[in-house]
C-alpha cells in the first residue's frame, strides 16, 4: 500500500497562490450571498408595493365613490335650506334633507396593508423615498379627517325632535332605507327655529364635506406614486369597478 503525501509547497509565490485561491473563493460564496440576500429583499419590496397599490387603488375608487355621493347630497341639502330661508316650503321629496343634516359617517377606506407594514417595522422598510412621503401624507390627512368627524358627529343637532308631533317615523323592512319620516311640512316650513336648525346644520354639513377633497387627492397621488414604481396607471380593477356601479346602482 503506497501513501501519497501532499507534496511541499515550495517558496513564497506558491504559498501566496493558494492562499489567493482561497480568499478568492470564500470571496465569491459571500458575494452569491449578498446577491441572493439583495434579490430577496428587492422581490420583497416590490411584492410590499404591489399590495400597498392595489390597496390604494381600491381607496381611490371607494373614496371618489363617496365624494361624488356627499357632493350630491349637500346640493339637494342646500337647495332645501334655500327653499326655508326665501320662505317658500319646499316639495316633499326634498326632506329627507332634513333628516340628513346630522349624518357624519366616517370614511371607509382600506387599510389592512398599511397596517401590516407599519407593525412589520414600519415605513422605513420601504426603499422610495417618494412612497414613504406620499403614504405619511395620506393617512395623515385621513387621520385628521377621521378626528374633525368625530367632532362634526359630536356637535350635530336635528332640525326637529325625534318626539315631535309634527314628524311621524314608521319602520318598513322591505325598504332600502327602513327607517321612513313624514313631515307636517306646511307646519314645519313656518317654523323659525326649524328654519335656522336647517341652515346651520347644511352649513356644517358643506363645510365638513370640503374637507373630503384633500384626503381624495392625497388617495389619488398616492396610487400614481406607487404605480409609477410599478410601471403601472392607478385605475380601478374590474371588480371594483363592479362594486362601484352596484353601489351606484342603489342611490
Amino acid at each position: 500500500m503506497h501513501f501519497h503525501l501532499p507534496k511541499p509547497l515550495h517558496g513564497w509565490r506558491e504559498f501566496v497562490g493558494e492562499v489567493a485561491i482561497i480568499v478568492l473563493g470564500v470571496l465569491i460564496a459571500l458575494g452569491a450571498e449578498q446577491v441572493v440576500e439583495w434579490l430577496h429583499w428587492r422581490h420583497q419590496q416590490h411584492e410590499t408595493l404591489e399590495r400597498l397599490f392595489q390597496e390604494s387603488r381600491a381607496n381611490v375608487a371607494l373614496l371618489g365613490r363617496e365624494d361624488e355621493l356627499l357632493a350630491r347630497e349637500t346640493r339637494q341639502e342646500q337647495q332645501f335650506a334655500a327653499a326655508l330661508t326665501h320662505g317658500s316650503c319646499p316639495p316633499a321629496d326634498q326632506w329627507p334633507a332634513a333628516r340628513d343634516v346630522v349624518k357624519y359617517p366616517q370614511v371607509a377606506v382600506e387599510t389592512s396593508i398599511y397596517d401590516e407594514v407599519v407593525g412589520a417595522g414600519g415605513l422605513a422598510s420601504i426603499d422610495s423615498t417618494k412612497v414613504r412621503t406620499a403614504i405619511s401624507d395620506f393617512h395623515s390627512k385621513l387621520a385628521w379627517l377621521q378626528s374633525t368627524t368625530d367632532f362634526f358627529r359630536s356637535k350635530a343637532e336635528r332640525p326637529f325632535d325625534i318626539g315631535d308631533q309634527r314628524v311621524t317615523v314608521s319602520y318598513d323592512p322591505t325598504s332600502e332605507d327602513p327607517e321612513i319620516m313624514r313631515f307636517d311640512r306646511a307646519a314645519l316650513c313656518s317654523d323659525k327655529g326649524f328654519r335656522n336648525r336647517v341652515a346651520v346644520g347644511v352649513r356644517n354639513r358643506v363645510v365638513w364635506a370640503g374637507f373630503h377633497g384633500p384626503v381624495v387627492r392625497s388617495a389619488t397621488a398616492l396610487c400614481e406614486v406607487l404605480g409609477r414604481e410599478l410601471g403601472k396607471a392607478c385605475t380601478p380593477s374590474e371588480d371594483m369597478q363592479r362594486r362601484i356601479a352596484d353601489a351606484q346602482g342603489g342611490h
